[in-house]
């Protein structure tokens, strides 16, 4: 049977086994999420410095903010995560599809109960829109370049 052993505001999280304790950081953690949300389509992390403007008061990793919680028998982790979705996707469904996909994968990787995922929509990304070919336009274009 294992025992879990949390360290004060160190912001690492530990699990003491048979053989020894195994401690994961706020940071690791945050690095996990800032790659499971780099690697979702349509969506991409914060820019760091458009969050500094916000003062959150803890370290921000590339749009990711993470808290673990010691005070149950299980630490449980929240995360924070600052966003850019691209233009023309639908921001609920995204959203929500980021929150489940951040969730395992966090997980998946640290073993830890994930408490919440929240997501934030800071901004559009308009950096991969298509303008949509307007057929009349350009029939207009080359009647005039014809006469």
């Amino acid at each position: 049977m294992s025992e879990i052993e949390t360290s004060g505001g160190s912001g690492k999280s530990s699990v003491k086994k048979d053989c020894g304790t195994v401690k994961v950081s706020e940071e690791v953690v945050a690095r996990i999420a800032m790659k499971a949300i780099s690697g979702f389509d349509g969506v991409k992390p914060a820019v760091p410095g458009f969050i500094t403007g916000f003062r959150l008061g803890r370290k921000t990793i590339s749009g990711v903010r993470v808290n673990v919680s010691y005070e149950e028998e299980n630490p449980e982790i929240i995360v924070d995560a600052y966003v850019l979705v691209r233009y023309g996707l639908r921001l609920p469904d995204v959203c929500w599809d980021l929150q489940e996909s951040v969730k395992q994968q966090l997980e998946k990787a640290v073993g830890y109960a994930i408490k919440a995922v929240n997501v934030y929509v800071c901004g559009i990304d308009f950096s991969r829109v298509d303008k949509p070919a307007d057929d009349r336009s350009a029939e207009l274009a080359s009647g005039a370049a014809q006469e």
